[in-house]
């Protein structure tokens, strides 16, 4: 992938083009020419490194949408949600990971069982080699 000038991190989310740049405009530490959005109707993306759906894992512990949020984020995340969701419920449905990609060879995957699911940054870091 390197060599195709293809490095990260990168992050890919289900959406649309413009809610991405509503996202990015909200988030401005995201750098923007790393974040993108599958939009394509069978989220190709998310297959090609086998990111499910809610209810297709059991989760391994407990997996909450993360509460360590202020009172501000929290309303900056409800008053956004419904800008940002995508636009079909197969979108809404859709979980994601972290792959770690060294190469063309994935070294690492968490596949999130729940929203709030997240990998282990430790392990995230080791795959990467940081």
């Amino acid at each position: 992938m390197r060599n195709a000038g293809i490095e990260g991190p990168i992050f890919i989310s289900v959406g649309e083009p413009e809610k991405l740049v509503t996202f990015l405009d909200k988030n401005p530490s995201v750098p923007r020419d790393s974040a993108f959005v599958d939009s394509s109707e069978n989220f190709n993306a998310f297959q090609t490194v086998n990111l499910g759906n809610i209810g297709d894992l059991v989760p391994k512990g407990p997996a909450l949408i993360k509460p360590e949020l202020t009172g501000k984020m929290w309303w900056n995340y409800i008053t956004n949600a419904v800008k940002l969701a995508p636009a079909n419920i197969e979108g809404v449905k859709r979980l994601g990971g972290s792959v770690v990609v060294s190469g063309d060879e994935v070294v690492h995957q968490h596949v999130d069982a729940l929203p709030g699911d997240d990998a282990p940054i430790e392990d995230v870091l080791l795959a990467a080699g940081a």
